[in-house]
């Protein structure tokens, strides 16, 4: 249920179908993920370890269908996360629909916001070379950062988009930036 709870609709294939085997996964359920996570478990967590509740001091991330997700947090929930790590998010989902719902955004965003991606996105992680669907997958990523920009995450210190030359859509290459990434977004809380 992954494709359900991380992303806002059904997948689809990707543009020219290269992602056949996502046909029948279902989506949609992106938001009643993100409400259960800030409603119940939040909450839930916050009482049990006393964490903070200042969205300057809250961060969200995840990687994949999850960084989707990470990026849904930063459109949708800027007042309750400050900072958004997205690892290589599957922009690709519905042909490429989500690039469309980051430049419709009108709203707030978090104070920072990082964004990881490979040039092998697709190559890195299959036995066969496509280099037209990593070069789409690429602009994808160029494409949804710039819409961030121009949504007002303008400057180095609000957003960051780290593209790693040949770097696949796997863990391997998340944690190599991990660092990097949490440097970047939590830079404000060892200021205080």
């Amino acid at each position: 249920m992954r494709s359900f709870n991380y992303l806002p609709y059904k997948p689809g294939t990707g543009q020219g179908g290269f992602r056949g085997d996502a046909e029948r996964w279902p989506g949609g359920g992106c938001e009643g993920y993100m409400r259960r996570l800030v409603q119940e478990l939040m909450p839930l967590v916050t009482a049990t370890f006393n964490t903070a509740t200042d969205p300057a001091r809250v961060a969200f991330g995840g990687g994949s269908f999850a960084g989707v997700t990470a990026l849904y947090a930063a459109m949708h929930y800027p007042h309750v996360f400050g900072a958004v790590l997205a690892e290589s998010p599957s922009l690709w989902i519905a042909e490429g629909r989500f690039i469309g719902d980051l430049w419709a955004h009108r709203g707030a965003l978090p104070e920072r916001l990082f964004m990881g991606c490979g040039t092998k996105e697709y190559s890195a992680t299959r036995d066969h070379v496509r280099d037209e669907i990593d070069a789409l997958l690429l602009h994808y990523y160029k494409e949804a950062a710039h819409a961030v920009q121009e949504a007002g995450l303008r400057g180095p210190q609000r957003f960051y988009l780290q593209v790693e030359e040949d770097a696949g859509h796997h863990e391997l290459a998340w944690s190599w930036r991990l660092t990097g990434a949490l440097s970047f977004l939590l830079a404000p809380w060892w200021d205080e």
